[in-house]
């Protein structure tokens, strides 16, 4: 929608941007937060499965693994196949962790992402069926 003074629709958006990139807004700061938990939660899963695969591995150190996790997931291959693991050797070669290791972190990280993943859509398709639901019978009424 315009506003009375006569600003076109891109500027507007502009506005809305800017507006919702201010630290004062909370929906951003709730964003920002949920972000940095959410790798916080990465890192930890990271560490502790390095872990019990049997190397010890500082926390910090276990920030290069998962940052190497994250750069597999930008090249465009479908589930990051062959790159997760050839990114993830020369990480643990590096760090002085057993490269034989490799192949079933990554095959550990994926199944959690798996059932992660699975999980919401269960919700999702149950929310879904939900709101077809009440959209027929709030039809019905009428």
């Amino acid at each position: 929608k315009k506003e009375a003074s006569g600003d076109s629709g891109a500027l507007i958006i502009e506005k809305e941007v800017y507006e919702f990139f201010n630290l004062r807004n909370n929906a951003f700061r709730k964003g920002v937060f949920l972000s940095v938990l959410r790798a916080l939660a990465m890192q930890a899963r990271t560490w502790v499965l390095i872990f019990f695969l049997g190397s010890y591995l500082g926390f910090l150190p276990s920030l290069s693994v998962l940052g190497f996790t994250y750069i597999s997931s930008l090249i465009p291959i479908p589930t990051s196949l062959g790159s997760h693991e050839a990114l993830q050797f020369f990480a643990f070669k590096s760090l002085g962790i057993a490269v034989s290791m490799v192949a079933v972190f990554t095959m550990i990280i994926r199944a959690a992402e798996i059932i992660v993943s699975s999980v919401g859509m269960v919700f999702l398709i149950k929310s879904g069926f939900n709101l077809i639901g009440n959209k027929f019978l709030s039809y019905d009424k009428n």
